[in-house]
């Protein structure tokens, strides 16, 4: 089906005979948007599961996409691989042994990250110009500073371990 020539005060409703909107589209399954432009299959999912209280949006190469990978909660939590978001940014690991936040330079260098242990451990590094971590904190292993000076209570160390 194709439409043309409509002018600006035509709404067009799917599943509704009052539409509220320019487009609007009511129903118990969500909305699937499909490409299958460059030989691919993708399918973008949204979806206000209105009984948990989030819009929820998936994406899925293949089929008809699963959990959401993004979700808006009415609160404002936003969550990213978790449904349940409880802070105003909840990001969920989707595995050990890799990054679960992710920081990158204009020149997309690392410049600072979070990630998971293959033991589960959190660990947080901040990296140099030339991507080295200079400093790391590692919640079941070793932290250490490797950057320079470092103060507490002065913002200008004047030896490698200064204190105010």
């Amino acid at each position: 089906m194709k439409f043309s020539g409509f002018n600006t005060t035509t709404k067009i409703g799917i599943g509704t005979a009052s539409p509220e909107a320019k487009l609007h589209v009511k129903g118990s399954e969500g909305l699937v948007l499909q490409s299958s432009s460059g030989g691919g299959d993708e399918r973008w999912m949204f979806d206000s599961n209105g009984y948990q209280g989030y819009l929820g949006i998936g994406f899925s190469a293949t089929s008809t996409p699963g959990t959401p990978k993004l979700v808006i909660k009415e609160d404002g939590n936003v969550g990213i691989n978790t449904t349940a978001p409880s802070a105003i940014l909840h990001i969920r690991s989707s595995g050990t042994a890799r990054n679960v936040f992710y920081v990158a330079a204009s020149d997309n260098s690392h410049l600072a990250g979070i990630y998971e242990e293959s033991d589960g451990r959190g660990a947080l590094n901040v990296r140099n110009a030339g991507g080295t971590a200079t400093i790391n904190l590692d919640s079941g292993n070793h932290s250490w500073f490797t950057g320079g000076n470092f103060g507490v209570g002065t913002a200008s160390p004047a030896g490698t371990f200064h204190t105010v």
